[in-house]
């Protein structure tokens, strides 16, 4: 069964949209305009007069379909199923190792046990860091010197912008 959605008699009506001319070659002509009146719309019409109420008519028609709900609680679902066959999995391979590691678990303690005595036992006697070899500078003549106080450090700067040797000033 087709259900019509877009220019019924209702919405053409409702809308007022406007009638064109159909062409008299057209031989459903007479059947339509029977049926409609005379004249036919374009769809172009209602969107180009009201622009989205067609989309708003699909969207309307199609909505009892589509639950809006599903991705969320499929993606819900699969999170779930995810973690149920994580935790199967880890269990069971947890078990098998378990299984399998019993017999050695005597041989791994002590095992464990010497390489921690190593560890704690380890003092390598390292190579002597190199130092930075570099000729001692004279910092005296340094335009800043975080050691000087504001109006010591003020009195340098001014005299060397001027051109001029400035001693530090003795407070």
């Amino acid at each position: 069964m087709l259900t019509p959605l877009a220019l019924t008699r209702d919405q053409v009506i409702t809308y007022h949209l406007p009638r064109i001319p159909i062409k008299e070659s057209d031989v459903r002509k007479a059947g339509f305009e029977e049926r409609y009146g005379a004249g036919a719309v374009e769809l172009d019409a209602l969107e180009a007069l009201y622009p989205g109420v067609l989309a708003d008519l699909v969207r309307d028609a199609i909505a009892p379909y589509r639950d809006m709900t599903l991705a969320e609680r499929f993606e819900e679902v699969a999170a779930e199923a995810l973690e149920v066959a994580d935790q199967f999995w880890e269990a069971q391979m947890d078990a098998a190792l378990q299984a399998e590691l019993a017999p050695l678990q005597e041989r791994m303690e002590t095992l464990r046990h010497a390489v921690e005595v190593a560890m704690w036992r380890f003092h390598p006697t390292l190579p002597t860091r190199p130092e930075a070899d570099t000729e001692p500078v004279d910092e005296e003549t340094w335009l800043f010197d975080g050691q000087r106080d504001y109006l010591c450090q003020l009195a340098i700067y001014k005299a060397r912008k001027h051109g001029q040797d400035a001693d530090e000033p003795t407070a």
